[in-house]
C-alpha cells in the first residue's frame, strides 16, 4: 500500500510504499472515543485514542509483539499513519505525536474519529 506524509522541515510530500499484512489486529470496535489535544511538551497537537477495556488488552498485546515494527492505522482502505511502536502500550490510551502540522493531527483525529460511527 502507498503511505504519503508530509515532512515536517520541508512540507513536501514523501511516498513510501509499505508492505501490509491484510490481517487486521485490531478495528473500530475496540476504540471508544478519539481527540487531539495540546501537548504539554512540546506544545503541538497529538492525538489521543482510548480503547475499550477489551480493545487495551488486545492494543496491549499487539504492541507487545511488535515493539520496534511499524504498525498502520487504515481507514477506508487507505493508511492515515505508520508510527513505529516504541513499547507495550498497556494504559488504555495511547498517544500518536511527531506530526508534520497540527493541521495534519486535527485531520487524523477527525478521520479515526468518523470511522467509529461506521
Amino acid at each position: 500500500m502507498r503511505f504519503t506524509r508530509r515532512l515536517a522541515h520541508a512540507g513536501q510530500p514523501t511516498i513510501e510504499y509499505l508492505h501490509v499484512h491484510r490481517e487486521v489486529l485490531l478495528d473500530q470496535a475496540a476504540i471508544e472515543r478519539v481527540f487531539a489535544s495540546q501537548s504539554p511538551f512540546t506544545g503541538s497537537l497529538d492525538v489521543h485514542v482510548v480503547f475499550t477495556d477489551q480493545g487495551a488488552r488486545q492494543f496491549a498485546r499487539i504492541t507487545r509483539e511488535h515493539t520496534g515494527e511499524r504498525l498502520a492505522i487504515v481507514v477506508a482502505g487507505e493508511i492515515v499513519v505508520a508510527p513505529v511502536v516504541r513499547m507495550e502500550a498497556d494504559g488504555g490510551t495511547v498517544v500518536i505525536s511527531n506530526f508534520g502540522s497540527d493541521e495534519e493531527a486535527k485531520q487524523l483525529a477527525t478521520r479515526l474519529s468518523e470511522s467509529l460511527r461506521r
